[in-house]
């Protein structure tokens, strides 16, 4: 072999034979490697690995590359794709943004087959497909001896796994409480576990799922929710619910509450029962837990109950007393304490006894406003019981005893007991008590007046007109003032503030004057408003008239406090959507006030200094002229992130009265770019609207209103003390001859003022407003 060329001039001798050897060459051949795969496990649990077996061999006519004896190693690159809800189609290409769940890398020293499993385990079900590839560029240096490269379809059944899903169902039941003949009905919510997909089988078809449920009971009381059912529960009803996915069903009708006591759902699905072709794409049984609270259901008992005063007439004087007979009870209970949400037993039973009442009591009575005698209590379980015997339905001894009464006896429910309340129109259940023709009863007036109040609000005056009243008669009332210090109080037409219109009184009862203002002189610190009242017959005789000066009829008038200013701001809003701020403004108000609002773009730091004004309406203020409800402009933020809103009350004469802190949660609103639906607790009973508004308070109000509440509850019960106080120190009283069809006498009575007062409560006008000089 000729190893050496010379050009230009050459010897005759050339070419010339050489015998020595040349250095030695190898000459390698390239090859095209093919790909064949096969899943080692068609069916992989969840947590185990993912193993393909990989062939890689020469194409037919081709051998594999060799140097120096060894073969020339080849990588192939594996990629596994999933989770697929059904079995991904086959493409020669992947498709584009499919998803990855790990991958592998096997090097291949020959024609052989190997293992691969991928860097992620089966974490959830579904479909997951493996592609090989072999590239010839990603060779490195012996990437010469590789012709081209090499791979395979992406969808090949051969190389998809399924991991088999874990059906789940939560239940709740349609109603807590289930009337006697009414149906159970459950609502049922499949789902996969979380993590998981609902299958579909390899046909393309979902995978069916069937679960049976079963309704226990009736038991006298709940119980603690525990895994198993306990044995020889009894049995109310069965049925059966397919799922082919995921969704809400409804139990059907399948039975109906016929007796009282608690029922609860218990649902399962057993794998070994399921369809054939559905069990492999199934990961395991499930089984709801027995007596959950939200899959339990009561049926109220209904308490049977008889009641029968023992006397029908009855002197002045005297007692009323009442049979009552119960039955239709648990008979443990008062026993049942309560357990989770459910309300343990209510132990007593109401029994209220109402008059006088100038006619027999009906069916239709209203009960509101009957008067009431007394009211006394029996336990709340089967059998009889005697009322009244404390002294509880002690009538008068006089002519104000006299009329109708009723005994009406009440339960407010509890989760085991329906509610009940018996008929004021129950003949069995009425007393008489009769006109002593003897005795005058003189009329009484007790007056209570509100007893502080801001300058420029509201307030009034009350009268308890009791004794002996007339058809036709009425209340008048008159305000005088305000009277400041050093100031003696005098009626006078100068002084009279206001007279309100005249107020039908023609039986005893509570009335209201109705509503009147007064402002305070300037520099005055506070002053004193004056009220007397009058009840006049239908001939506008004069029956009884207090007198100016007493206690309980003084109203002091004081400077006005500051507004409370309370604000409300959407929580979320979606990016190109209005957003606003909501604010609340209570107590009294300078008219022509003025309320702006401003919105800041919040800075990451704590550095409230750095956040950026966005909205400023100081340039178009809301002008107001009392407390209500008022909301800034709609407004469109042109970024995500984090606002917050700050209010600001400013007088007529431009002093700020209030201004609002910033960054308070309950003035926040998130601007997100997509909403974000909102997640309940779980056994939230109740669900949050979207966009729902939360609260913030500018002043320490709630401390404020609940102290204002807890005075007027116990107004209330002090009313009747006062009343009873009144009454002893009643003075000149007069008396009349017989009125027809009366039942007692008609006096020409005297007025009484309470010991006690009551504050001051701004609430809407009353019905009759007066009149005012």
């Amino acid at each position: 072999m000729q190893d050496t060329l010379t050009y230009g001039a050459r010897s005759p001798s050339d070419p010339e034979e050489l015998i020595v050897p040349g250095p030695p060459f190898q000459v390698v051949a390239d090859f095209q490697p093919e790909i064949r795969t096969q899943v080692a496990t068609t069916f992989v649990d969840k947590g185990a690995a993912l193993v393909d077996q990989v062939t890689v061999a020469p194409a037919a006519g081709d051998t594999w590359a060799q140097i120096n004896g060894a073969h020339v190693p080849v990588t192939a690159q594996g990629t596994l794709y999933g989770p697929y809800a059904a079995p991904p189609a086959r493409s020669a290409t992947v498709p584009a943004g499919a998803p990855v769940a790990g991958t592998a890398e096997l090097t291949f020293a020959g024609p052989s087959t190997l293992d691969a499993a991928a860097s992620a385990v089966a974490r959830g079900s579904g479909y997951y497909t493996w592609v090989w590839t072999i590239d010839k560029e990603a060779q490195g240096p012996n990437g010469v001896y590789v012709r081209a490269d090499a791979t395979h379809d992406f969808g090949l059944v051969a190389e998809t796994h399924v991991v088999p899903f874990q059906p789940e169902v939560t239940t709740v039941v349609d109603e807590r409480f289930v009337e006697k003949g009414k149906a159970f009905v459950d609502e049922v919510t499949f789902a996969p576990a979380a993590g998981d997909l609902w299958l579909a089988r390899q046909d393309g078809t979902p995978v069916e799922t069937v679960w049976d449920g079963t309704l226990y009971g009736p038991f006298l009381v709940p119980t603690e929710q525990v895994d198993t059912t306990p044995g020889a529960s009894p049995v109310q009803a069965t049925t059966t619910l397919i799922a082919s996915e995921a969704g809400v069903q409804s139990t059907d009708a399948a039975a109906t509450a016929s007796a009282p006591g608690f029922y609860t759902w218990v649902w399962e699905m057993d794998k070994a029962t399921q369809p054939v072709a559905s069990q492999p794409y199934i990961a395991g049984s499930a089984r709801t837990s027995f007596m959950i609270e939200d899959e339990t259901t009561s049926v109220r008992h209904t308490a049977a109950i008889s009641t029968m005063v023992r006397d029908f007439n009855v002197v002045q004087g005297g007692q009323i007393h009442d049979l009552v007979t119960v039955s239709g009870l648990p008979e443990d209970h008062s026993d049942f304490e309560g357990l989770g949400g459910w309300v343990g037993d209510v132990d007593e039973i109401t029994h209220t006894a109402y008059g006088p009442l100038a006619a027999q009591p009906t069916d239709d009575l209203d009960l509101s406003t009957a008067p009431v005698l007394g009211v006394a209590t029996s336990p709340a379980k089967n059998g009889s019981h005697v009322v009244g015997t404390g002294g509880e339905f002690q009538v008068a001894a006089d002519n104000t005893a006299a009329g109708w009464y009723v005994v009406v006896s009440s339960f407010p429910g509890d989760d085991r007991l329906d509610a009940f309340t018996t008929s004021p129109g129950d003949r069995m259940e009425m007393a008489f008590v009769p006109t002593d023709r003897t005795t005058d009863v003189e009329t009484w007036l007790v007056t209570d007046a509100d007893a502080q109040v801001p300058a420029g609000q509201p307030f009034k005056d009350t009268a308890h007109l009791t004794g002996t009243t007339v058809e036709g008669g009425y209340l008048e009332f008159e305000a005088y003032g305000p009277f400041v210090e050093g100031q003696e109080p005098a009626e006078s037409p100068e002084t009279l503030l206001w007279t309100s219109e005249q107020i039908p009184a023609s039986r005893a009862g509570t009335y209201r004057s109705g509503v009147v203002t007064a402002e305070l002189p300037d520099g005055a610190p506070w002053g004193d408003v004056f009220w007397v009242a009058a009840y006049y017959g239908p001939d506008s005789e004069r029956i009884v008239r207090g007198e100016l000066g007493d206690p309980s009829e003084i109203t002091r008038v004081v400077e006005q406090p500051e507004p409370l200013v309370t604000t409300l701001a959407v929580p979320e809003s979606v990016l190109g959507s209005p957003s606003h701020d909501v604010a609340y403004v209570s107590g009294p108000v300078v008219d022509a006030s003025t309320l702006t609002f401003a919105a800041y773009r919040q800075h990451a730091g704590d550095d409230v200094a750095l956040d950026e004004l966005v909205v400023d309406t100081s340039n178009t203020p809301t002008t107001i002229y009392h407390g209500g409800t008022y909301e800034s402009p709609e407004v469109t933020f042109d970024a995500p992130g984090t606002y917050y809103w700050v209010e600001t009350l400013t007088g007529p004469d431009g002093m700020v009265l209030h201004v609002g802190e910033p960054r308070l949660p309950g003035e926040t609103t998130s601007v997100v770019d997509v909403p974000v639906p909102p997640v309940a607790p779980p056994h939230e009973a109740a669900e949050t609207a979207p966009g729902a508004l939360a609260s913030t308070g500018a002043q320490a109000s709630t401390a404020a209103g609940a102290a204002l509440l807890m005075l007027v509850a116990g107004l209330l019960l002090a009313s009747i003390a006062q009343h009873r106080a009144a009454a002893r120190r009643l003075v000149g009283a007069a008396g009349a001859g017989d009125a027809p069809g009366d039942a007692g006498t008609l006096p020409r009575g005297s007025l009484g003022g309470s010991a006690s007062r009551s504050a001051a409560i701004p609430d809407a006008p009353d019905p009759s407003p007066g009149r005012q000089p």
